[in-house]
């Protein structure tokens, strides 16, 4: 049936229908942009909304600190209130954008919006709360690795369960204060009966019902209650809180505080069925990846079926159920009544009638199209995307180093200086497994940037090389106490300096890889298109020079002489490197030492950072940096990138607030007194892990190596000449081996499919 009268827009219907899609296309490509470039201007004002920068734009903020307290409450509240009235102008700009598409009914321009706003929510409120940078930076990391997406949304969503509780309690209980006290509306009626309706007769300010304000929100809270359903169920019983709380304030709006302008009979159905749908889809995938992370495969891929189920069982309402939201013309109306009539079923059917649509809060208007298969299609396309392996940025990866970027060698080898227990891995997707943080190191953060499978240890109980793994992935030789100089690091057990990490990379060379390709020009292309990261230094100080009673090199050399003979080393392991075939490096400094703990324990001192021992470091990294300087004119076709790591981990200690630190000085476990500078066994670490710069005495957090191992991908001013993603993109390189298609091919067509996805769905 058409629109009642009071709900049709008369000028629309003068439009002609040859630029109804042209003005759909337009509606359809704004909204977009609004959704994935929303961040930026938000990041932009909440930047400026920082203390330090309000200083610097609004002098007068100086005042602020004059107040005890007062500037925490700005800077903690500013940013927040800066994002929400963002979002709270969202829905209104998506309606003036709604009201160019040439909608012939109100109820229907409001439907267009409600579902813009919704896919809005999810996108900037739900996926970038969950996810690391802009939501275009999350879409580009889909299309990179589609194949994680399970897994980096499962681990996403565990991480922030307490955000999303804060979220609900919050954001959903003070939006129905507000919702009932109405204060922009009095606001707005104050300001209009004093200005241009001065001396007019004054009229109730009453309006209809915002169904796209308020269908979005109330969505979003369901697909939130769904995804955590399974991940965090303590979320469940403030979720039923919030719907009962939210049940109750808007029976009472809709029946007495706003004016019904239309009627609607239901129409909404539809679109709030396929929203629930979209976060059961959500729910059902997170499953997947949980299941990954938790090493249970048999139960990822049964969870498989369900979510194509779960698709079917969508198609099978939509034809069972969906036609009787359908419109129909009067005439096929007055039929259907005839033979109401003639069966004796037209009161009963008008008294189911009333009894399903007299109440005011249950009428939305809509309508949805029938499209049987291609949501179908679409959905069975991002399960492909999401499992497919794709295409990556290289081939693999090759890490060598000490405890700062060991995945668990050490655990193999005799020694004391381990971490294969907890507290450990608190963070960690799976738990203990050798790796010297509380989570990732910074060649897991690297790795998963650019596209390689995870890492996992060289060496075996047998103390022989590991050669069980997928090719396309992080191979680590890295080992806790190992050292630029053989000796580095046997006081506590067996060790694996740099040279026989090469060694064992020598081995994989020789006897694993030509297992793998079919021939040697394979293999040569394999390794030259591979990144190698070397992370090693700051043992051959804390377990070496730094340990007179243990090693003699500070009684045979100079801080010179040792910064010279270790520099020495180093270079002719990364030309033993090059012998091999590596052609693109990565060398990372020393961070300052004398700020570590474990030397401010060692030496009782009281200060910040113990300078000599700087002194020392920073001898040993402007001889490095001449290295690599050499290496890189001297190799040919080399490309060696140094990563300076002393400047940034010493202004993370000197200015922590500037990268989100709160605590720069203490390790964040319980460490024991043997003088290693570990953790003690299954002791509980401090709650705040996520600010805290040092993990134990020794090593630092999971923040933290996050913090460098972004600035070293795609950042600026750490490495140099270029960072890692800018000198892969401009080295001349040739086909990788492992994938018969260029690096780019298979990435376009996920996109086009991917973007296929996204805009079905936005018109479904």
């Amino acid at each position: 049936m058409a629109p009642e009268p009071r709900d049709v827009l008369w000028k629309n219907l003068a439009t002609s229908y040859r630029y109804l899609p042209l003005q759909n296309l337009l509606v359809f490509i704004a909204a977009s942009l609004l959704t994935i470039f929303f961040a930026i201007p938000v990041t932009a004002v909440q930047g400026i909304a920082k203390f330090e920068k309000l200083r610097k734009w609004f002098p007068p903020a100086m005042a602020l600190q004059l107040i005890p307290g007062l500037r925490s409450v700005v800077t903690g509240y500013l940013p927040s209130a800066v994002l929400k009235g963002f979002i709270y102008i969202v829905p209104f700009a998506m309606l003036g954008m709604a009201k160019l598409a040439g909608c012939v009914s109100g109820s229907k321009q409001e439907i267009k919006c409600c579902s813009m706003v919704f896919y809005f929510l999810v996108g900037n409120v739900f996926f970038l709360s969950l996810l690391s940078g802009s939501l275009l930076d999350e879409i580009g990391e889909s299309f990179s690795n589609p194949k994680n997406f399970p897994s980096h949304l499962a681990s996403a969503v565990s991480a922030q369960a307490d955000f999303f509780m804060t979220y609900i309690l919050t954001d959903g209980l003070s939006g129905f204060s507000l919702e009932v006290l109405q204060p922009g509306l009095l606001i707005w009626d104050f300001i209009k009966s004093h200005t241009y309706s001065r001396g007019k007769e004054k009229v109730p300010y009453l309006y209809s019902m915002p169904y796209f304000r308020v269908i979005p929100f109330v969505s979003l809270s369901i697909l939130i209650g769904m995804v955590y359903a399974v991940v965090a169920p303590l979320l469940l019983p403030f979720l039923i809180g919030y719907f009962f709380f939210g049940y109750a304030v808007y029976v009472n709006q809709i029946q007495d505080v706003y004016e019904t302008v239309y009627e609607s009979c239901g129409q909404y159905w539809p679109y709030i069925h396929h929203y629930i749908l979209v976060a059961i889809v959500l729910m059902q995938i997170t499953m997947i990846g949980l299941f990954g992370l938790k090493s249970k495969p048999a139960a990822a891929i049964s969870t498989i079926p369900l979510l194509l189920f779960t698709i079917l069982f969508n198609e099978y309402c939509k034809i069972r159920f969906l036609p009787t939201f359908y419109r129909c013309s009067i005439q096929n109306a007055m039929e259907n009544d005839e033979l109401d009539e003639k069966n004796g079923l037209l009161e009963v059917n008008y008294e189911n009638a009333h009894n399903a649509y007299c109440r005011s809060f249950l009428q939305p208007q809509g309508r949805m199209e029938e499209n049987t298969f291609v949501s179908l299609f679409l959905s069975l396309v991002l399960l492909q995307l999401c499992i497919k392996s794709q295409s990556q940025l290289v081939p693999a990866l090759h890490i060598f180093g000490d405890s700062a970027v060991d995945v668990g060698n050490s655990i193999y080898l005799n020694t004391s200086f381990r971490a294969d227990f907890a507290p450990y891995g608190i963070d960690f997707v799976v738990g203990q497994t050798g790796r010297f943080s509380n989570g990732v190191s910074i060649t897991d953060v690297l790795g998963t940037a650019l596209g390689v499978d995870l890492a996992y240890p060289i060496v075996n109980g047998t103390n022989t090389i590991n050669f069980l793994y997928n090719k396309n992935q992080a191979f680590n030789y890295a080992y806790g106490t190992a050292g630029i100089l053989p000796e580095t690091g046997e006081a506590t057990g067996e060790t694996l300096s740099l040279g026989q990490q090469v060694g064992l990379f020598k081995q994989t060379v020789e006897i694993y890889l030509p297992q793998q390709f079919k021939s040697s020009q394979e293999i040569s292309r394999y390794i030259s298109n591979s990144l190698f990261v070397v992370f090693t230094g700051s043992n051959d100080y804390i377990h070496n020079y730094l340990q007179p009673s243990q090693y003699n090199s500070s009684r045979q050399y100079n801080d010179e002489k040792f910064a010279d003979l270790l520099v020495t080393e180093y270079g002719n392991q990364l030309s033993e490197l090059h012998t091999l075939g590596a052609r693109r490096m990565v060398v990372f400094e020393i961070p300052p030492l004398g700020c570590y703990p474990i030397v401010l324990e060692r030496i009782k001192s009281n200060t910040r950072c113990v300078e000599n021992v700087n002194n020392m470091v920073t001898i040993f990294n402007d001889k490095l940096g001449a290295k690599v300087k050499e290496l890189s004119s001297t190799l040919k076709d080399t490309t060696i990138i140094l990563a300076k790591t002393y400047e940034l981990v010493y202004d993370m200690i000197n200015n922590s607030s500037t990268y989100g630190l709160e605590e720069a000085a203490k390790p964040c476990c319980v460490v024991g007194k043997d003088g290693s500078g570990l953790c003690v066994p299954e002791k509980t670490p401090c709650e705040k892990r996520n600010t805290t710069l040092f993990w134990d005495q020794a090593h630092i957090s999971e923040a933290a190596n996050t913090i460098i191992a972004v600035k070293a991908f795609n950042g600026s001013g750490l490495s140099t000449p270029a960072n890692i993603v800018d000198a892969i993109k401009s080295a001349k390189s040739t086909p990788t081996a492992h994938n018969g298609t260029g690096p780019n091919s298979v990435s376009y067509l996920n996109i086009l499919l991917v973007l296929a996805f996204f805009v079905v769905l936005s018109y479904l």
